[in-house]
């Protein structure tokens, strides 16, 4: 399904949700790695889709808490600020 639809959120967090479900943390972290590398940088909702779930991921299963939330919220920020740039410099 992700080769046939790439820059779709839909499908990444659908896989992310699989692994949860078998209790593979890592493996659904490392989705939501390999889906902010893969959609195209264009797609700026669909990366966000990504970014709000992997959010989500941490904030529910990462211990301590605290750290991991920040760094991806971090890595959000980033994200979402040069797409700002972006757009104001067009």
């Amino acid at each position: 399904m992700i080769r046939s639809s790439p820059n779709s959120s839909f499908i990444w967090i659908k896989y992310m949700a699989f692994f949860l479900s078998l209790n593979e943390v890592e493996k659904a972290r490392s989705m939501a790695e390999r889906a902010l590398k893969t959609i195209n940088i264009r797609e700026k909702s669909e990366k966000q889709n990504v970014w709000v779930a992997y959010f989500n991921l941490e904030n529910e299963y990462e211990s301590p808490l605290e750290d991991a939330v920040v760094k991806i919220f971090q890595r959000a920020l980033q994200f979402l600020f040069s797409n700002y740039m972006l757009r104001a410099s067009s």
